[in-house]
């Protein structure tokens, strides 16, 4: 029997104009090169200021073809806005930033299969930022979700997403834009437990847990870009942890396990005091990155 090893990164925030965040992507470059997995899965957040800067997402684009393996990329709120109307950063979900990340990108919503049968794996990405959204491909990615996952052929079910789908429990009210809404959150389990989806990874909070739900393992990967100590006001949940990383899964026939990882090299940045000051990390000024700085 096969054994996958998929690695899920997030939150890189990735920026020429803005290089704050490229060093802990330099070690993360480095760790993939030196033992590739079967796939990486990237969770969104590629870019810090996609939305505005489309310089952003060619320039993350870039970084993720130096990767040595397989990449699958679904985009975040920093990448093509959040669900409209978006009142915290007034970056609402649009068609022109959609459209630049397939542009520069990719798909919003694609999959990849990893063996076959019982023993194989369909990993797939969605775009959070579609659900509740009003906009007309809501209804078409959740329907191209469903086929997806009817057509697997057998295979163990992995759903990635940029948002979790709820924080402290799965009937939950809204809680601003930290999570899924409601009703989509509502389809989108319906959805994945009537088709046994196994495993669940998110990211966009920049911390690492770990639980189960209904027989689905959730994880939030941790971001590599940064940390933020700031307590928002959401219920209290056990075993958060606030460090840089990624993850790295282990998917042997029907079995998924993970393992946190926290390389040596990383720096776990706090930026609770640019958030004061700024209100957020897309405000920050320009940081050009030099020529020597960049990886080939």
């Amino acid at each position: 029997m096969t054994v996958f090893q998929v690695v899920q990164v997030t939150d890189t925030h990735l920026s020429r104009n803005r290089g704050y965040f490229y060093d802990n992507w330099r070690v993360f470059l480095a760790d993939m090169r030196a033992n590739p997995p079967d796939l990486i899965v990237h969770s969104g957040d590629l870019s810090l200021r996609g939305t505005d800067d489309s310089d952003d997402l060619a320039f993350a684009r870039a970084e993720l073809d130096k990767l040595p393996c397989p990449v699958l990329v679904m985009p975040g709120n920093h990448d093509i806005g959040d669900t409209p109307p978006d009142a915290r950063l007034q970056r609402p979900l649009s068609d022109e930033r959609r459209r630049n990340w397939r542009s520069f990108v990719g798909p919003e919503w694609d999959y990849r299969d990893l063996g076959a049968g019982e023993s194989g794996w369909r990993i797939v990405g969605v775009n959070a930022q579609l659900f509740d959204s009003g906009f007309a491909d809501e209804a078409e990615q959740l329907a191209w979700l469903e086929e997806v996952f009817a057509s697997s052929a057998g295979r163990n079910l992995a759903l990635f997403l940029h948002k979790p789908l709820f924080y402290a429990a799965s009937d939950e009210p809204a809680l601003g834009l930290s999570c899924l809404f409601p009703m989509g959150r509502a389809k989108l389990l319906a959805l994945c437990r009537s088709h046994g989806v196994q495993l669940i990874g998110s990211g966009h909070l920049h911390v690492y847990r770990a639980f189960a739900e209904d027989g689905m393992q959730m994880v939030w990967a941790p971001a590599t870009a940064f940390i933020n100590s700031k307590e928002k006001s959401l219920p209290p949940v056990e075993g958060l942890q606030r460090r840089a990383g990624y993850v790295r899964y282990r998917l042997d026939g029907s079995s998924a396990t993970h393992e946190f990882i926290e390389p040596d090299l990383f720096l776990s940045l706090d930026v609770r005091n640019w958030s004061r000051a700024t209100g957020s990390t897309v405000y920050l000024p320009p940081k050009p990155l030099a020529h020597a700085e960049i990886l080939s």
